[in-house]
């Protein structure tokens, strides 16, 4: 480890001890210290405190659907961890949703710093397309790679100073859900392979967010149907970096 060590937060909502309970012990029985963070609790509908964050028209460009008031809450959540980073002067901070499941390797992991000198290193992801050639090996059986494209889930994430400072910036007013308000490709995201973080499967756990991402995806198709994408410079990056890379794994599980 090269500089002062990452903090663990988990985030979780009041009144769901029980629900984290399980990821407590976990980090505990292997000597991981943490910190737990209260997000913003959109279960009975948003704060009215928060509304002025988030941007409901933004969100229907954006998305190509409409986001309930519990995927606002959770992208505030994550966008707290960021403020919270620059506030405490951290060089960084590992993040856990509370429903996370520490696999082997993680705390090995951690206490290796192997985190340091990435902006964003995804521990649990679902699809993952990487750049060839951009493998690192930071301890035995252990490898990351650099994302080509974009994935989802954020059950668990390191991010720097400075990847937290992006997301915030991108992220707010709140237009997507928290994973991920922008292009995580700019920062040079990796992911861990095989995934340091896994969740219950079908939701187990009894998460506040169910998001449908059908919509989401009409819209993608729409957009990759538009004659107008010729014109964006994002649309020949995109195409050059997934001739230059190539699937890690297909889905979550793969």
């Amino acid at each position: 480890m090269t500089g002062p060590p990452w903090p663990v937060f988990v985030l979780s909502l009041p009144g769901c001890e029980a629900r984290r309970a399980r990821l407590l012990a976990a980090l505990t029985a292997q000597g991981v210290g943490f910190e737990v963070v209260l997000g913003v609790d959109g279960r009975k509908g948003l704060p009215p405190e928060h509304e002025a964050e988030v941007d409901r028209p933004g969100t229907l460009r954006a998305m190509g659907r409409a986001m309930s008031d519990a995927e606002y809450a959770c992208a505030l959540s994550h966008q707290r961890i960021y403020a919270l980073i620059a506030e405490r002067g951290l060089p960084g901070a590992i993040v856990l949703e509370d429903d996370a499941i520490p696999l082997p390797g993680f705390a090995a992991f951690l206490a290796a710093g192997a985190q340091e000198g990435c902006d964003l290193t995804l521990f649990d992801y679902d699809g993952a397309r990487v750049m060839i050639g951009s493998r690192r090996r930071p301890l035995p059986g252990i490898e990351t790679w650099e994302l080509a494209t974009g994935t989802t889930l954020a059950t668990g994430y390191a991010v720097s100073r400075r990847g937290a400072a992006y997301l915030r910036q991108a992220g707010l007013p709140v237009r997507r859900v928290a994973d991920w308000p922008c292009d995580i490709t700019r920062i040079g995201a990796r992911v861990v392979h095989p995934r340091l973080i896994g969740h219950p499967p079908g939701d187990a756990a009894g998460s506040a967010i169910q998001p449908s991402r059908a919509p989401l995806l009409a819209a993608r198709r729409r957009a990759a149907r538009d004659p107008a994408r010729f014109a964006d410079p994002a649309y020949w990056r995109g195409r050059l970096r997934r001739f230059c890379s190539f699937w890690l794994v297909r889905k979550r599980g793969g």
